[in-house]
């Protein structure tokens, strides 16, 4: 228990609690069909640009090394800047990113599209921690943080449910510009709604 006396939650603390908590999970279970999205199409993707496998493998590691790096500073962007206008700026940019990949005619192309994809979405934990921080008591964090943290295992799960249909009906270039243009509304909706 917290030595500091909880203050008094107000109905407007906790309808910002709980709409920041929605909005950081399902933001993030995007975050994570975003990714899924190469290993659902990867049969189609490899047949129709003559990738090899160790070219996929490439591709599909080629997310993680920016990714990883970037992760190094996206907590401190994130302390200066806030999760109002880091998240929004992540989400248009690596929504372009993944919308992106829909249109590549090159292998070198695509590696740049999912390198963006990775830089794009490192700030997305930082983001969702400091929103917990910031909007819900000490003793009451590793509730916000747990709800949250069950986001990456629904949207992997989710991916091949979600994102095969689309891919068999619309085809794998349309599913990756159809998941970023869902990015760009997310973007806009925090935006609007979330207050740091």
């Amino acid at each position: 228990m917290s030595s500091t006396a909880r203050p008094a939650r107000t109905a407007r603390v906790r309808s910002i609690q709980q709409t920041s908590l929605v909005l950081v999970f399902l933001i993030c279970v995007l975050n994570y069909l975003d990714r899924g999205a190469l290993s659902v199409a990867n049969p189609m993707i490899r047949q129709e640009m003559g990738l090899s496998i160790g070219q996929m493998g490439v591709l599909l590691s080629a997310f993680l090394w920016p990714y990883a790096f970037a992760l190094l500073i996206a907590g401190g962007i994130v302390d200066r800047t806030g999760p109002r206008r880091v998240l929004t700026c992540c989400l248009i940019a690596w929504s372009i990113a993944q919308a992106g990949a829909g249109f590549v005619v090159s292998y070198s192309q695509f590696l740049i599209a999912r390198a963006m994809l990775g830089i794009g979405e490192a700030p997305m934990f930082p983001t969702a921690a400091r929103v917990v921080k910031d909007w819900f008591h000490e003793d009451d964090q590793a509730f916000g943080v747990g709800i949250w943290n069950g986001a990456p295992s629904l949207g992997t799960a989710a991916a091949p449910l979600v994102l095969t249909p689309i891919m068999l009906i619309l085809g794998w270039r349309w599913m990756f510009v159809l998941i970023g243009l869902v990015g760009f509304l997310f973007a806009a909706i925090w935006w609007n709604v979330y207050c740091d």
